[in-house]
């Protein structure tokens, strides 16, 4: 695996003089900005692959590294001059070997639709509602976790740099209380373009809800964190990601949670660009709307943690 983050991380600087040029570039004294133009009908397509470390040994399963493979997919339709729908849908698969004590998540999926005001060279405004399952191996195989989810969105654009941030609601359904329920979060998130075709971005969130697990009350806060490099190649819709994702779980007293996992998520992939000449311009103009990893707060804390 290591292997494949390095043979990764040289495709991504190695790319003729794209990469490079676009850095250089970056920095100058006037940074290439795409001429505003209006709303156009995109998206992107992304598959991945990576693996989960868990940093303390107390989580509810046997395999303290698993493998991850996963896509998702976005797309974006105007509906005027200024508003636009998009869709977005994503699924994971988590991959393991041993699992003695049977509470494993095997995968999960969510979707969502963004309806958004854009001035592609100014803002964008919004909302963004959708749901989703998890499904695991221990005390809900037969029964998967329903969940859902919506909020409100924002963005800035400040020339290369994009600046964004969202809040919202989750709620789910668990027959065992295990998993984060009558929960809120906020998010924050920005963006470097060193060009049109390579993106640096980052994002911080914190995310707090009901997590009885067996009692009659209890709470569970996650901190996630994450950052991804993209690099398309110019004048073709294909680019290369190198990802990471943190998420740090507390629950309190009341939720007799002896374990409080810290999860690190390391991914490579591909993705395709569609109706878009950049990853600058689909992010600006079509499918530049995203979401929190409410699918990952919601199986980890329904299965790998006790």
């Amino acid at each position: 695996m290591k292997r494949l983050f390095f043979a990764a991380a040289l495709l991504l600087t190695a790319n003729g003089n794209g990469f490079a040029a676009d850095f250089n570039t970056a920095f100058a004294e006037e940074p290439p900005v795409s001429a505003p133009e209006g709303l156009l009908a995109g998206g992107i397509l992304s598959i991945y692959g990576g693996y989960l470390a868990y940093e303390k040994e107390e989580i509810d399963i046997d395999d303290q590294d698993q493998g991850i493979v996963g896509a998702r997919g976005a797309y974006s339709l105007p509906l005027s001059s200024m508003f636009s729908a998009q869709f977005d849908l994503l699924g994971e698969r988590n991959i393991t070997g041993s699992n003695g004590n049977n509470d494993l998540t095997r995968g999960d999926y969510m979707g969502a639709i963004h309806l958004d005001a854009r001035d592609p060279s100014s803002y964008l405004l919004g909302a963004f509602a959708g749901g989703g399952q998890s499904f695991d191996d221990g005390d809900n195989d037969g029964d998967s976790i329903p969940f859902w989810f919506a909020g409100l969105e924002g963005q800035a654009y400040l020339n290369n740099l994009t600046l964004g941030g969202q809040i919202g609601y989750v709620d789910s359904d668990d027959n065992y209380d295990e998993t984060i329920s009558n929960a809120w979060f906020a998010r924050a998130a920005t963006s470097y373009y060193f060009g049109e075709d390579t993106k640096l971005s980052g994002d911080l969130a914190f995310f707090t809800g009901d997590r009885a697990n067996g009692n009659s009350s209890g709470s569970m806060d996650v901190i996630s964190w994450g950052a991804r490099l993209d690099h398309f190649f110019p004048d073709f819709p294909v680019g290369l990601m190198l990802a990471y994702n943190g998420f740090d779980y507390e629950g309190d007293a009341a939720s007799n949670e002896s374990d409080a996992p810290v999860v690190h998520e390391f991914r490579i992939g591909a993705s395709l660009l569609f109706g878009a000449g950049s990853i600058m311009e689909n992010d600006r103009r079509a499918a530049g709307a995203d979401l929190p990893p409410i699918n990952r707060w919601i199986s980890t804390s329904a299965n790998e943690i006790e």
